[in-house]
């Protein structure tokens, strides 16, 4: 089934998998702090009781429309003001890293994107990584093609200006989440352009999408979650896809380690909607990504604002598309000419949109 060729990922296949509903679901203030405290045993039942819950039950196991990559992010540390350290010290409250349940979950997630937590990782979970799993690596990359704002050691100013580095911050990842997270404008217009209905659910939007390729490769099977699917997974995926939800969640439950038989962590991911990780690769920000490295590495990569360049020009040819009257579009063939460099790394050309009469919405 082609279910099962997506959904049942070995620990060997580095690609994004689906998250189950139960790990999706926001937990309470209280129930989070409580996670914390796995080393007391006075708590363990509590926690146990909150793992069952998040981790089975018809609702639980159904798959969910985020997927989340394969590298777990296990939160090891406390959380200054909302945790209690090894010591027994209390810390005194930050709203800015504890203020609400998805702020202890962005700052857990941020902590382990040190390099010294990718390096516990790699050697906790054993396993060998593929070049896009290096975190450190990554974020090196991200700072190289952003400049994302980075603490320094020298400066030549008199008032030296301490701040942490964004990505080690939960309010970073938090309001990142929610500002980027809530805006859905795109994909109206995408299921504008591609004659689908508002009301599309996840189902059939896959549905749709795959149709064409599982003719082609003269295929039977059916996409996950749908009415023909028995038991718990029947109408799974019977999600609107524009429900008003975000984009990103965080999933998140207390790790259960089998061969200690006693939790000794927080297992946190960030996690995206799948009709939004299609949509995004279809805009254009994976266009100049490339399993060979350019020349010069440590300034270019293949996380760079010239991915944002990209998607632009897939935003404004879904606009030309869907929210111009062809009237105003003036003659081509089939690309507008802009005068601007292209974003590609191999072009000297300018850029160009990318235009379709035959998609174009009256």
């Amino acid at each position: 089934m082609l279910e099962k060729k997506i959904f049942n990922r070995g620990p060997r296949d580095v690609k994004s998998r689906p998250v189950k509903k139960g790990l999706i679901s926001t937990t309470s203030y209280e129930t989070l702090r409580s996670w914390t405290q796995w080393s007391q045993a006075s708590a363990i039942n509590e926690i146990t009781v909150s793992y069952l819950a998040r981790t089975q039950g018809a609702e639980q196991e159904k798959f969910s429309v985020y997927c989340k990559p394969r590298l777990h992010t296990l939160s090891h540390e406390f959380v200054k003001g909302f945790s209690i350290a090894k010591d027994n010290q209390h810390h005194s409250a930050d709203e800015n890293i504890m203020g609400t349940t998805s702020r202890v979950l962005a700052t857990m997630f941020a902590k382990q994107q040190m390099p010294s937590a990718h390096a516990q990782r790699v050697k906790m979970q054993n396993i060998h990584l593929a070049a896009h799993e290096d975190t450190t690596q990554f974020w090196n990359h991200v700072h190289s093609g952003t400049a994302l704002p980075k603490p320094s050691t020298s400066t030549n100013d008199v008032h030296k200006f301490k701040f942490e580095y964004p990505l080690y911050t939960g309010i970073w990842w938090d309001e990142t989440m929610q500002n980027a997270g809530l805006c859905d404008g795109i994909l109206k217009l995408f299921l504008l352009q591609s004659n689908l209905k508002p009301d599309i659910t996840h189902y059939e939007f896959f549905t749709a999408m795959l149709k064409p390729y599982l003719a082609y490769k003269k295929i039977s099977e059916n996409v996950y979650g749908g009415p023909t699917m028995s038991g718990l997974h029947k109408n799974a995926w019977n999600v609107p896809v524009l429900d008003k939800s975000n984009c990103f969640e965080f999933a998140s439950a207390p790790l259960f380690d089998q061969h200690q038989g006693t939790f000794d962590s927080i297992d946190v991911g960030v996690c995206m909607r799948l009709t939004h990780y299609v949509l995004f690769q279809g805009l254009g920000f994976t266009k100049d990504w490339n399993v060979e490295q350019h020349e010069n590495a440590e300034f270019v990569s293949c996380v760079h604002l010239r991915n944002m360049s990209s998607i632009s020009l897939g935003y404004l040819s879904l606009l030309l598309h869907t929210s111009c009257d062809k009237a105003m579009i003036p003659a081509n063939s089939g690309k507008l000419h802009l005068p601007a460099p292209s974003p590609l790394y191999a072009s000297c050309d300018e850029a160009v949109i990318e235009y379709d009469s035959r998609l174009h919405v009256d």
